[in-house]
């Protein structure tokens, strides 16, 4: 997949079917659509194009927010997930101050014609953008004719009779609900860190997850069984989230997973869990005896 972070390195075309979008968490409603943005630019032998922004603008537009947004997905998490799409394109602009402030016409005008190209633009039916959100699909219609591009609305997609998108599956994470997340993701939520040091109880030998983005939206307290690579290799396990106890980072979660086949400790490699489901809710106390039925399922794996 190609990839630029800057638009000076793009190189223009008329050739191109392109979305724009935060993508986060690329559920299956964002698959959808940008499979139908690889079928439209095979079709006219194009070029297949995804458009977003880092950061994320919410935390541009309201930096001062007590509760900023939380992630579904990091960049480095999102452009896995579209090169395993298949998508041919991604193009991922700063999103700064000064860019907030770009008008809904200019960012169609000097952005995507002027700087990018395109021949089709597929969007979502809620996709807002430019300052203020005061561009839709009525201006990309108004303007297409002018500037000789074609609009495709892309469809909605439910799971269980409920619209799939990134505010509902931030929900059901945040709830612990990972069956019907990963139902909306089409495939396991993923928390990306690196391995810390070992607990000293070896009963049940607990390796501590580190440096997580502080962004991404961690589920709440409890057990879960998980999927874990390490080094291309596939580990199941139990995933216990707590809440931390250190009054200096009051509200954060501290996790620690048992992958009773990964006979090493290699402190700061870099470990993906996949969430698979949440068995137990949060741990009234760190007494390892009532976690024996937990360890002893993936035991049997």
């Amino acid at each position: 997949m190609e990839i630029h972070r800057d638009l000076k390195t793009v190189k223009h075309t008329s050739n191109a079917a392109i979305s724009v979008g935060m993508f986060d968490g690329v559920h299956i409603g964002h698959q959808a659509l940008i499979n139908k943005v690889k079928t439209r630019a095979e079709a006219f032998n194009g070029l297949g194009t995804v458009i977003t922004f880092v950061p994320h603008p919410q935390f541009v537009l309201n930096k001062n927010q007590a509760t900023p947004i939380k992630l579904l997905s990091t960049i480095e998490e999102k452009i896995e997930t579209l090169a395993q799409l298949g998508l041919q394109r991604l193009i991922i602009i700063p999103f700064t101050e000064a860019f907030s402030k770009i008008s809904p016409e200019k960012f169609i005008e000097d952005v995507l014609v002027n700087a990018i190209g395109f021949r089709q633009i597929i969007v979502g039916h809620d996709h807002r953008f430019g300052k203020g959100k005061d561009g839709g699909l009525d201006l990309l219609e108004n303007l297409a004719l002018k500037h000789h591009y074609s609009v495709e609305l892309a469809d909605v997609v439910a799971v269980e009779g409920e619209v799939v998108s990134s505010t509902t599956l931030r929900q059901l994470i945040a709830s612990g609900n990972l069956t019907k997340a990963n139902k909306f993701l089409g495939r396991h939520y993923i928390l990306t860190g690196t391995l810390g040091t070992e607990r000293p109880d070896k009963r049940w030998p607990l390796n501590k997850i580190c440096n997580i983005n502080q962004h991404k939206l961690i589920p709440p307290p409890g057990i879960f069984t998980v999927r874990a690579r390490i080094n291309a290799q596939i580990y199941h396990g139990i995933l216990l989230i707590r809440k931390n106890a250190s009054a200096s980072v009051s509200g954060q979660k501290s996790l620690e997973v048992y992958l009773p086949k990964f006979e090493q400790s290699q402190h700061g490699e870099t470990i993906k869990i996949e969430l698979i489901r949440r068995v137990e809710g949060e741990l009234k106390d760190d007494a390892f005896e009532s976690l024996k039925p937990y360890f002893n399922l993936v035991l049997e794996k």
